[in-house]
């Protein structure tokens, strides 16, 4: 069991490392459904052995594949691991992002639409 706080607040949740604050698994499922709505696959990422993998693996209409972690707030920190995870996802080319908020899930679904935009293009 450990003890997480919810940033600028002195509200604090007790929970095993396997679960989730719900304020994450809000962000998370807003996220989800902003994919959906554009028609994407957004699934569900785990990967036994390999901890700090990116919670979400989101693939367009077009084959391309973006991984993303969610942090819930600016201040929600990343553990090492996450940050080495997409900073080896994004070294071979992969697009990676890490969504905190409203404003950097808009800039990472603007990048994964982007991106669609050029497969498309590339279909032609």
């Amino acid at each position: 069991m450990r003890e997480i706080k919810e940033p600028n607040s002195n509200k604090s949740y007790v929970c095993n490392a396997r679960e989730v604050p719900a304020l994450e698994k809000s962000l998370e499922k807003r996220f989800r459904r902003e994919c959906e709505r554009r028609g994407w696959i957004c699934l569900k990422f785990e990967s036994p052995g390999n901890a700090g993998v990116p919670d979400r693996i989101v693939i367009d209409h077009f084959g391309g594949v973006s991984f993303v972690e969610l942090k819930k707030g600016r201040s929600a920190r990343t553990m090492a691991r996450q940050r080495r995870w997409n900073g080896r996802l994004r070294s071979m080319g992969v697009k990676a992002f890490f969504v905190r908020d409203a404003e950097s899930m808009a800039e990472c679904i603007r990048e994964m639409e982007r991106a669609e935009g050029k497969g498309r293009r590339n279909e032609d």
